[in-house]
């Protein structure tokens, strides 16, 4: 059986399978076929819960996939989708990994001009050997 393959083409979800690529354009359109060979080589790869947490939020709706897996039922997943503050949740973590990057950041820019702009005095001097004939 071919692998369906999740993507996120262009902010748009798409998926692979066999030679076939389809995506939805719009949020709440259907599903058409795409170029492959562009899918397969600019969107990147995902995971079925992450390419549906992804374009939900995005209000692509549902996302049935079911015609794109023949001859396997549709099966529930194990988990029920994630509410809003399921996503609210992960927005405020993403938000403070964020800051705290942004804090490292302009940390060490804030070390490398206190290092180029130090007087000369401050650093340490460098004693020559004593040239000898």
């Amino acid at each position: 059986m071919t692998e369906l393959i999740f993507c996120n083409w262009d902010y748009r979800p798409a998926v692979l399978f066999g030679g076939k690529a389809f995506a939805v354009l719009f949020p709440g359109g259907p599903w058409v076929p795409v170029d492959e060979f562009d899918v397969r080589h600019t969107a990147p790869v995902m995971t079925e819960e992450h390419w549906r947490l992804t374009f939900m939020r995005e209000k692509f709706g549902p996302l049935d996939t079911w015609r794109f897996r023949p001859g396997q039922d549709n099966v529930p997943q194990s988990r029920p989708l994630p509410r809003a503050k399921d996503f609210d949740r992960v927005a405020r973590e993403a938000r403070a990994v964020h800051s705290a990057h942004a804090a490292n950041l302009k940390h060490v820019a804030n070390l490398a001009h206190q290092i180029a702009t130090a007087p000369l005095f401050l650093l340490p001097e460098i004693a020559s050997p004593p040239i000898t004939p």
